[in-house]
């Protein structure tokens, strides 16, 4: 009989035992993780009846599409008093307030979820409610105007019918196509507070029968209009001027939202504007029902903020808005930055036969020719922009891919060197001052390098000296990648261009110092 254990059976003993450990002690540690992260089921069950109750209340908020999603985040429930902060777990004690999202998708009902919030990436609803829903003091930060780019829109909540009155002061960025700064169509009836028909481009103001008047609104122009929609009267007022017709229809109704930016025409968003808007208040009868002035929220994301309903209403579209802030973070915006032949600026973005530019500047007279902006390390890729002729006029020409557009032989557009250029390329088509003056397709190409503005490379860098007022660059034509403002840093009072979309500052990196007004 054996009185003990033998040396290889207790070293057997103990690599079993450690197997053990190494396979099951992980486990276990990770379910104390778990289970110091997981909602348990008591909790689980009172964030999502105050989820339900929350849903219940603001039904008019949530588009009941199937499969639509939706995140309502923990500390929006406690902020709108539908639970006690700090929302605990019963069992641990630990706080889910702010690292806890309700997830909500609508399948022919609604259906919930609790999951991590930074998890959480479907739409915010209503998105002004996220953990800055209060406009003074809590987030919300008034801008000058916000600017859609012809691919953003915002639905106003509020029904075309009669009785309504549209007061909005825009600005049209561009003149090129059918496009609405508020307006919604049912096929029968039209509601139009500032629509412009293409061709023609005259104003669209009106409701009912289609009302529309003589005067061809301008690109880059601030706009005051008013249209009212009352029993039996409409009324029409464009800067001062005003404008009564008394054919209307009786209990007027489209039962569509009026949309912002663009089109409402029976549901769907259509004839996108480029446009600023400044300000816009509807009322229904003598009640104000919105009053809406553009912000950015604490994400720097523009919106419109309605005074009345105390929310933020977001772009429904695609892409982001622009805007435009007097003193964005420490830097003060002025109307142009000037070179003097030695400045420029790299702005990070090389260039493609996508690629859309919009620039507004001012050619400085004298000069034969004058780079503007642009790369061509190697011309059979080129982009380039080029102001030339320039002793009294200016002629427009560029660089696409490998060839010069005009030709010296063709047509170009002579614009007075003291005079403000906005020239675009967007697609093929290549406009000056919103007129489609050239168009020419180009074989894919991507230049070698970044582009630069106030000069360009061709076989070397040339500068030249211009003012630039502002510059977009749509990288692959459809979003946004760089909206450059003029500013100075006030910090030292050092001027260079602010990139509302990066939040970036870009400072000369030629020599001497830019000059700006």
């Amino acid at each position: 009989m054996k009185k003990g254990f033998t040396l290889i059976e207790i070293l057997a003993v103990v690599t079993i035992i450690g197997l053990i450990f190494i396979l099951v002690i992980p486990k276990i540690a990770t379910s104390l993780k778990n289970k110091k992260t997981d909602v348990d089921t008591t909790t689980n069950n009172i964030v999502l009846a105050a989820a339900k109750s929350y849903v219940a209340d603001n039904h008019d908020k949530f588009d009941k599409t199937d499969n639509n999603t939706y995140c309502l985040p923990i500390s929006t429930l406690t902020k709108k008093e539908y639970l006690e902060s700090p929302v605990k777990n019963v069992t641990d004690d630990v706080d889910i307030t702010n690292t806890k999202s309700v997830k909500i998708t609508y399948n022919k009902g609604f259906k919930y979820e609790i999951v991590d919030k930074k998890e959480c990436s479907a739409v915010y609803i209503p998105p002004c409610e996220q953990d800055y829903c209060d406009y003074n003091g809590n987030g919300y930060t008034e801008v000058d105007y916000i600017e859609s780019t012809g691919t953003q829109y915002i639905d106003t909540g509020v029904n075309a019918e009669t009785g309504i009155t549209c007061d909005l002061e825009a600005e049209y960025r561009s003149l090129t196509g059918n496009s609405s700064i508020v307006s919604a169509f049912d096929n029968n009836n039209r509601f139009y507070c500032a629509h412009i028909s293409y061709p023609g481009k005259k104003w669209t103001l009106g409701y009912g029968n289609y009302y529309l008047t003589n005067e061809i609104p301008k690109a880059n122009t601030i706009y005051n209009i008013k249209s009212s929609l009352l029993q039996n009267e409409q009324k029409v007022i464009v800067n001062s001027n005003e404008i009564i017709s008394k054919n209307i229809i009786d209990n007027y109704n489209l039962n569509l939202n009026l949309y912002a930016f663009a089109m409402n025409k029976n549901g769907v968003a259509t004839y996108f504007s480029q446009a600023r808007l400044y300000k816009l208040k509807l009322y229904f009868g003598d009640s104000l029902v919105r009053d809406f002035i553009p912000v950015i929220d604490s994400s720097d994301i523009p919106c419109l903020y309605d005074k009345v309903e105390n929310k933020c209403y977001y772009n429904r579209g695609t892409g982001e808005f622009l805007y435009k802030k007097t003193g964005n973070n420490g830097y003060t915006v002025v109307a142009y930055l000037e070179s003097t032949g030695t400045q420029y600026i790299d702005t990070g973005i090389k260039l493609n036969q996508n690629s859309r530019v919009k620039i507004k500047y001012q050619y400085s007279a004298g000069s034969s020719t004058a780079r503007v902006f642009g790369d061509a390390h190697d011309i059979s890729k080129g982009w380039i922009l080029t102001t030339q002729d320039g002793t009294t006029n200016a002629k427009i020409q560029t660089l696409y891919g490998d060839t010069w557009k005009p030709q010296s032989n063709e047509s170009q557009s002579i614009i007075p060197s003291t005079n403000i250029v906005e020239f675009e390329r967007n697609g093929v088509n290549q406009y000056v001052n919103n007129n489609l003056y050239y168009t020419n397709p180009s074989s894919n190409f991507e230049t070698t390098s970044t582009a630069i503005v106030f000069g360009a490379y061709y076989n070397s860098l040339s500068l030249s000296s211009i003012k630039l007022y502002e510059l977009w660059i749509w990288e692959d034509g459809t979003n946004i990648s760089r909206h450059f403002q003029p500013c100075y840093r006030k910090s030292d009072n050092k001027p260079g261009l602010y990139d509302t979309v990066t939040k970036e500052f870009y400072t000369n990196q030629g020599t001497g110092e830019f000059l700006y007004g």
